[in-house]
């Protein structure tokens, strides 16, 4: 293991620049060792060895908390961690060895491929039942508000990709030190490299127009409810409690309030006729409300029920939105749709059905879209509502599982960028926090912290245009994918030339 000493260092700074600790910068650097370990080893099998140990100490080191949910035991939970760990570690075994191949062809300029073979396999595991872009190197940056702001234009996989190319440079300009000649043409790209995403970042953030006459004024409740008191408390104070915060904000005027994650208990809307009469009483005839809730729905072929989001728009009607992206081995189980005998499974996880659409809500004629908890963490899943028309976005979570920090600060900060990616104004509504509301720019308007009772309201002005990022998408991402295959299918068949 003393061996795999630079390539532990650099995974577990990493790993550190993911935490709410301000230690973003160590990304900037954290590369380096494992470039120089990089450069020392030629075989298949150090390859394999070091993707793994870079892989396990970072996710280790950027997901450990997955051991502290308090809604199961200590046993479950660490399996939970360690399980989530080496299918993570995966994507870092993954990435290494197909560095290791390129490394073979291109031997001196094998190290210039990292960056697009990194970037390309973050891209790809964002999708599928086992994605989880939680982990994307980008993640760390999210102190540097101006540095993100490319996100617009590359989504988090740009951040990434400036990330480690910023890493190769200053390891070239080491690499090639001398006393006597600092300030030579290697550190002088090294500097054109760092500071040209602040510069383009502050262009893009100084020319984003928040105006228009659009305004309206949304209120979140965050009635911080306890794990034990959610599950086993009394029903009917939760309820009480979700109401009397919710005066407050109907008192303010507020044109839609929005409550977390499951605030209202299993089939609420389908069941409890007083309790939905005190909902109507309460919005009036002005004043909507989105909420999150389960739905069971029957057909002729089977029973589903469905992690779902609420939107009581009138007396008449209910609209719902399904969640799609579930939390595997915690809402269902993997690939159980596709072999049936896997969704009788019993390890403790809830057996929700996904949703097949990305459900457009409306307010006066604005479009506006929700999702559930860890799909805020999803930049496609942003996309797709944008593509199909919203103008702001809701995010309806509930971090009560762990409470303490890391994991809601972690979970938090994602809406920033979902803000950044699409423009859109972007509200955070969780139950024991953190609720913010974000602006397009990425700016925290308004927030409340974790562990604590309250509401917060703004106004916001929805946004109808389109990023380059909506409008393109992953498209150079795809494009440097494509590039990489057909390179890599050039050195294996024409070797002898290269």
């Amino acid at each position: 293991m003393k061996k795999y000493f630079l390539v532990i260092l650099s995974s577990f700074f990493v790993g550190l620049a993911q935490h709410p600790i301000n230690l973003g910068f160590l990304a900037w650097f954290s590369f380096i060792p494992i470039l120089f370990f990089l450069d020392k080893i030629d075989s298949l099998k150090e390859y394999f060895y070091t993707g793994f140990i870079w892989g396990f100490v970072y996710h280790l080191t950027c997901i450990f908390w997955l051991s502290m949910n308090i809604g199961t035991n200590i046993n479950i939970a660490l399996l939970t961690m360690v399980l989530s760990v080496f299918v993570l570690t995966l994507n870092s075994i993954i990435i290494f060895l197909v560095l290791f191949i390129f490394k073979r062809y291109y031997i001196e300029k094998y190290i210039y491929f990292l960056p697009f073979i990194w970037v390309f396999v973050e891209y790809v595991k964002s999708y599928g039942a086992l994605g989880f872009p939680w982990v994307a190197i980008s993640n760390t940056q999210i102190d540097y508000l101006m540095l993100i702001q490319n996100a617009e234009i590359f989504g988090i996989y740009g951040i990434s990709f400036w990330i480690l190319c910023f890493n190769i440079t200053f390891y070239n300009y080491i690499k090639s030190f001398n006393y006597y000649s600092i300030l030579n043409k290697k550190m002088l790209f090294c500097i054109l490299v760092f500071i040209v995403p602040w510069f383009s970042g502050l262009y893009l953030y100084k020319n984003v127009k928040i105006n228009g006459n659009n305004r309206f004024k949304i209120g979140l409740v965050q009635p911080n409810i306890a794990l034990k008191e959610k599950w086993s408390g009394n029903p009917q104070k939760n309820f009480n409690k979700l109401l009397d915060l919710s005066k407050k904000l109907q008192e303010q005027s507020n044109n839609i309030i929005v409550w977390p994650e499951s605030a209202l208990p299993a089939y609420f809307l389908q069941s409890n006729s007083h309790q939905i009469s005190r909902i109507y009483k309460l919005l009036g005839d002005s004043t909507k409300l989105v909420t999150g809730t389960t739905m069971f729905v029957k057909d002729s072929l089977n029973n589903r029920v469905y992690n779902s989001i609420a939107y009581i728009d009138n007396k008449a009607k209910h609209n719902y939105y399904n969640k799609i992206q579930l939390v595997p081995m915690a809402e269902y189980v993997p690939w159980s749709d596709i072999i049936p005998f896997l969704s009788n499974l019993n390890l403790g996880q809830a057996n929700f059905s996904k949703g097949d659409n990305y459900k457009i809500f409306e307010f006066n004629e604005t479009k506006f879209g929700a999702v559930v908890c860890y799909e805020s963490t999803f930049p496609w899943i942003f996309n797709n509502f944008i593509q199909n028309g919203a103008e702001f976005m809701i995010v309806a979570t509930n971090d009560g599982w762990y409470e303490t920090a890391p994991e809601p600060q972690q979970h938090a900060k994602q809406s920033i960028f979902r803000a950044i990616e699409n423009r859109k104004p972007v509200l955070r509504c969780a139950n024991t926090g953190i609720s913010m509301i974000i602006d397009q720019k990425g700016n925290i308007n308004k927030k409340i912290e974790l562990n604590k009772t309250g509401i917060v309201s703004a106004s916001i002005i929805p946004n109808t245009k389109k990023t380059f990022y909506n409008k393109y998408g992953h498209f150079l991402i795809q494009i440097m994918g494509l590039v990489l295959l057909i390179l890599l299918i050039k050195s294996v068949v024409y070797k002898n030339e290269i």
